[in-house]
């Protein structure tokens, strides 16, 4: 009968700890909310962008408009939802001003490039005319950053040309110059 003594005390002193130790513990709840992020901006080299025409220089010969700039850079941040903006997207439009009549401005955007994280948006690979008209140009923008200022996000090309109408160099006028405003926007698809 002794040695059912220690196995039983052993029993109850181990039964007692753990209530005990039950009564040691308590815990409570943390709500974890994350934010709806769509911040774009550009960012250029320049404070403006100017594109011309080559002037003539012998009789005879025509002006070329193939000014190309590409100074201007695309950054943004995007923290999007998995059901109902899954992703988003970059578009451009002129918001101001007119292209002179018988040019062409157009837009590119490339790659991204950077020191961001995430689901980076990738660049639609063509070549765009500008309207009044959103173009899409960045597609598949998910939760990300792309860095911030020159070097980073994705490089915008600018380009002028005189159109494809055959009848475009006639419509030429210097008085045309324009200062054009472009608004981009950091959408939802």
């Amino acid at each position: 009968m002794k040695q059912k003594t220690p196995l039983c005390l052993f029993i109850i002193v181990f039964f007692m700890y753990s209530l005990a130790a039950q009564n040691n513990a308590a815990s409570h709840k943390i709500t974890i909310n994350l934010p709806d992020v769509a911040l774009i901006s550009v960012h250029s080299d320049n404070t403006a962008i100017t594109l011309a025409g080559k002037k003539a220089t012998e009789a005879g010969k025509n002006v070329e408009f193939n000014a190309v700039d590409n100074s201007t850079w695309i950054n943004y941040s995007s923290i999007v939802g998995s059901k109902s903006n899954p992703s988003r997207a970059v578009t451009v439009e002129v918001s101001d001003g007119q292209i002179p009549e018988g040019l062409d401005l157009l837009v590119k955007a490339s790659n991204y490039t950077g020191n961001g994280k995430g689901s980076l948006g990738k660049a639609i690979n063509k070549t765009s005319t500008l309207t009044n008209e959103p173009i899409k140009i960045i597609k598949n923008i998910g939760s990300c950053y792309t860095g911030k200022g020159i070097n980073n996000g994705h490089n915008i090309v600018y380009s002028l040309q005189l159109n494809k109408d055959k009848e475009a160099y006639s419509k030429l006028n210097y008085e045309q110059s324009q200062t054009i405003s472009l608004t981009y926007t950091l959408t939802d698809n």
